[in-house]
């Protein structure tokens, strides 16, 4: 062991004790590691036993009658009864008690205890004068009196027709849980990290409370990950690990655990749905979509990444706030199926989620090339927003519009557009959340939002993209997030988002992390990573904290330090490289440092105990980012020698001219590794002075389980199993073109333009020409493509020159396999990674 991991170790062990003694005492109700609260006037009383030698003296006291009024349907709205059933289960684990529920107007039961611990609102709360009314929104108090406890907060499930048919599940005033969960932690010592064994039940045999008053409420009253943890789990082959079957993995329990809510009925999405859009108008009213310079009418009922809305005309905000009002007079909600509807405050319009610029007469004023990859459309974005606002204010009155900055129109716009005050707006951060240890890149988009709050006179909302490069930026992203937060404090208002990729394994903690940040920006980060490193692995702790700091300081040191160059008045999203990343700031020998500390982790607790079994999951869930970052090192770009076609080529997919045969035969490996894969594609390259010539072949073990439903030219292929092209004409890497095909040959394809300047990929551009055959044949699906050097207003190359290509395989049908030609260390179109073909002479 080197003399800078011991030392570290031993002030570590040092730290761990103190802390330790504190928590068995349960009694340092400001301990650091949880949200700093506000304290009231200490009550008078002695010190409430609630349980004794293992023994409970208290009862859970409520209205039982306070949310019978809510249907079971509408369960997620409900606050006090989530609450008694957390609180039970938290005293079931800690104390091995079950405790006893009673209504507060059963007064004989009542008498039969000591202490009560009083949950939401009732007669007793009434009686005692503790009302949460003038608190901030989601606010509570936990407060003790002579009987006991009361714990409180604001709950929309108390109040008659607080909710109405307009509300999703996601919206709820839940005080009383969030009071409930500050109590447990505060009190009990619990702590919910993830699931099964992931929560801390510390044994309790006595527990008496000194007397205590406080209050909170969360800074933002949206708090939410897009991509949750419960919705994306199994995302990355994720499982529950067999070893925990004794636990019951419910994930869902973390939303009130972590304080999840959307306590707002203001928030923005891709609204509605482009495909949603497509089925109800597209046929009838074509001109609702954009329709490119090449003819094509971007309005796919299949796929709403497909779709893109015409926001350069007034017609397509009359049509949508017409659709609104059909919603709210007849209920007709076919332009929101599967999605979110209207809300009783406000509608939400979001473009599809594609970068496009929709380049035509009504627009060609206000596009700006020169700003950027995010701020072309501002200025349209904004005209549009403009216009849905003023018909929304005539024919939707009392309602607001509610929008985002997003895609290509993030920046705020350039004209000083006068926005009307029924204008809400929600703004997508351009620099991913993870580099904002970077002064100038946290500076720039704070600088953004501070626009956006001054042009509309008001804050505005915020949404973070947390992660920049695999699991290594999520370990960084919560305090860099909460810097972000204390500095652009006064320009954002209560709502806000972050668009994480976590797994359990291993970024339960930045998830973790994040949501304590959400409810309050100054909670201590630093303080709660150092408890849960003794909590969840006991002896091994000092070597896990190690790991977690030497990401978080080589993060700064090496990766932060050496991103790309930012041009402020051409902002693009910055981002690393990979070799940046694994070359220099992960490199093989520092994996093998952390694989070290793991071995060393490991050793330090005892077989089969808890703390193995935690230390396993977090341990296997690092292993593909140390396998990644080691087949980095052996990386080497891939050359294919191009043969020169003699003879010629049909393009029927049967692959039958003997041309082929004097092509050179490739085979595609795992694309992130370059191992091979069960289901190995091997491909031909040809070419003569028309074009090249592709024939590839797709081994398939179901080939009737393909997915394939894009049929026409340019829909969405890539969704389906399929083939990406990448071609990258010349050697200087200045453009690329993607093709993308299905098994039916249905083609999507793209160019992006890197120099002089990098411009947005243009979804839009055709491959002029290009023939294309595909066959299922047997246990395979066969691709024989001709692309034509016109179609990419390229002349013939000359003999022995290079260009670059790549050729990935996504196969999506079980075993799902990503395959590719040359590595794409996880981005396909990162032409650093394309391999090299080299056109050869007639010399065969």
């Amino acid at each position: 062991m080197n003399r800078t991991l011991s030392i570290a170790l031993a002030i570590f062990s040092i730290s761990l004790l103190g802390s330790s003694m504190r928590l068995q005492a349960a009694s340092d109700i400001k301990a650091p590691a949880l949200n700093p609260v506000r304290f009231m006037k200490t009550p008078p009383g002695d010190k409430l036993k609630l349980i004794s030698n293992g023994k409970a003296n208290f009862a859970i006291v409520i209205d039982k009658n306070a949310e019978a009024h809510l249907p079971d349907s509408k369960r997620y709205q409900k606050s006090i009864g989530v609450a008694v059933n957390i609180l039970k289960e938290a005293f079931k684990q800690t104390a091995k008690v079950t405790v006893v529920v009673i209504d507060a107007s059963e007064t004989a039961k009542l008498n039969n205890y000591k202490y009560w611990l009083v949950l939401g609102k009732n007669s007793i709360t009434e009686k005692l004068g503790i009302s949460v009314k003038t608190l901030p929104k989601e606010g509570f108090i936990v407060k003790t009196f002579e009987r006991g406890i009361v714990i409180i907060g604001q709950d929309g499930s108390t109040i008659k027709d607080f909710y109405n048919k307009y509300d999703g599940n996601r919206y709820r005033l839940c005080g009383t849980v969030w009071a409930t969960m500050d109590f447990i932690e505060r009190f009990l010592g619990v702590r919910y990290y993830f699931p099964g064994p992931g929560i801390i039940y510390p044994k309790i045999k006595n527990l008496q409370i000194t007397p205590v008053a406080y209050k909170d409420w969360p800074r933002f009253n949206s708090k939410r990950w897009l991509w949750d943890l419960f919705g994306d789990f199994g995302r990355r082959s994720e499982k529950w690990p067999k070893a925990w079957g004794e636990y019951q993995p419910d994930w869902q329990q973390f939303w009130y655990y972590w304080r999840q809510t959307e306590f707002s009925r203001l928030s923005v999405s891709h609204q509605p749905q482009g495909h949603n859009w497509a089925k109800v108008h597209s046929k009838t009213k074509p001109y609702l979509f954009y329709k490119d310079k090449y003819g094509k009418r971007w309005a796919d009922p299949n796929d709403a990444m497909n779709t893109v809305f015409d926001i350069t005309a007034k017609k397509t905000a009359e049509q949508y706030i017409n659709d609104c009002l059909r919603f709210y007079n007849e209920g007709w909600q076919d332009a929101w199926i599967g999605s979110r509807k209207p809300t009783s405050e406000a509608i939400t319009f979001g473009q599809t989620d594609k970068y496009m610029v929709l380049e035509n007469a009504r627009s060609k004023d206000l596009i700006d090339y020169s700003r950027g990859k995010f701020g072309t459309m501002s200025d349209v974005s904004a005209r549009f927003y403009i216009w849905l606002c003023e018909i929304a204010k005539k024919k939707l009155p009392g309602k607001k519009v509610m929008g985002w900055a997003y895609a290509d129109y993030r920046l705020p716009p350039l004209k000083n557009w006068e926005f009307p005050d029924n204008f809400e707006l929600d703004q997508c951060n351009l620099i991913n959340t993870s580099l904002y240890g970077n002064q100038e890149l946290l500076d720039f988009d704070v600088s953004v939002v501070k626009r956006w709050s001054e042009l509309l006179g008001r804050p505005v909302g915020t949404y973070l993209y947390l992660s920049e490069k695999a699991d290594f930026s999520q370990i960084v992203s919560p305090e860099f997030a909460q810097k972000f937060y204390l500095e652009a404090d006064k320009y954002i208002n209560n709502r806000t988002y972050y668009d994480g990729r976590p797994f359990w394994g291993s970024c339960f903690m930045t998830d973790y992390l994040m949501m304590r940040v959400l409810w309050n920006p100054k909670f201590q980060i630093k303080a709660a990573r150092n408890e849960s490193y003794e909590l969840l692995y006991g002896e091994a702790a000092p070597y896990i904290k190690v790991f977690y700091d030497t990401v978080i300081e080589r993060w700064q040191k090496y990766y932060l330090t050496n991103l790309p160059k930012f041009n402020p008045k051409q902002p693009s999203m910055i981002k690393g490289s990979v070799s940046l990343l694994y070359g220099d700031t992960f490199n093989p020998a520092i994996i093998t440092k952390f694989e070290k500390l793991f071995k060393q982790a490991k050793t330090a607790v005892s077989k089969g105990s808890l703390e193995e079994k935690r230390l396993d999951f977090f341990i296997d869930a690092w292993q593909p980012q140390f396998k990644t970052a080691k087949n980095f090192s052996s990386f080497s770009i891939k050359n294919y020698k191009v043969n020169q076609l003699i003879g010629s080529i049909k393009i029927d997919g049967n692959l039958k001219d003997a041309a082929w045969n004097k092509a050179k035969i490739f085979t595609l490996t795992n694309a992130l590794n370059g191992t091979p894969v069960k289901y190995s594609t091997t491909g031909r390259i040809l070419w003569d002075k028309q074009g090249i010539y592709f024939a590839l072949e797709m081994p398939e073990n179901k080939p009737q389980a393909m997915k394939r439903k894009a049929v026409k030219y340019d829909e969405a292929s890539y969704n389906d199993d399929s083939v990406e092209i990448f071609i990258s004409p010349g050697s200087d890497k200045a453009e690329y073109a993607q093709l993308c095909i299905n098994s039916l040959g249905t083609i999507a394809d793209g160019h992006k333009r890197l120099k002089p300047e990098p411009t947005q990929f243009v979804s839009n551009w055709n491959w002029a020409n290009a023939q294309c055959a595909t066959k299922v044949v047997g246990n395979k699906w066969v691709i024989e493509l001709f692309l034509p050097f016109r179609g990419i207003d390229k002349s013939a190359p000359r003999k022995y020159s290079r260009w670059y290509f790549n050729i990935i395989r996504n196969k999506l049908t079980a075993p799902s396999e990503y395959s590719s030609f040359s590595r794409t260390m996880g981005n396909n179109h990162n032409v650093n990674y394309f391999g090299r073909m080299k056109f050869m002479g007639r010399s065969l």
